[in-house]
């Protein structure tokens, strides 16, 4: 796992979110996109996450950090969702702090990935 200062510094969260899962949806997604804008997280749409059991569906990343698979998700997830997108960016270890994750993040993980090795 990274910890590389520099790598935080410059670190931006971001959201993705199904295309499939949401494009009922573009209404939420456009008020996401806005607010993602002025909080300076990405707000990225993806074609197909794989997850339709779990939709609607999205995930969050940043660079050296982990990408954590969400699902079950809803209008009213928005907060928690721009939480988790800036705590991944700020976070030094690139994991959701555990001691502060809405109460909501037990029920919409569905799994995490590992952050891919710099040089390897």
């Amino acid at each position: 796992m990274t910890t590389d200062p520099s790598i935080k510094a410059d670190r931006q969260g971001t959201l993705m979110l199904c295309r499939l899962c949401w494009e009922e949806s573009g209404a939420v997604v456009d008020r996401w996109k806005k607010r993602a804008a002025k909080a300076g997280i990405q707000v990225q749409m993806v074609d197909c996450m794989a997850a339709c059991d779990h939709g609607p569906s999205g995930a969050l990343a940043a660079p050296g950090a982990w990408t954590y698979l969400l699902g079950h998700l809803t209008e009213a997830d928005g907060d928690a969702l721009f939480w988790g997108a800036g705590a991944l960016a700020d976070s030094a270890d690139g994991l959701l702090p555990w001691d502060y994750r809405p109460a909501r993040y037990r029920k919409i993980i569905r799994g995490r990935i590992p952050p891919i090795a710099a040089g390897r």
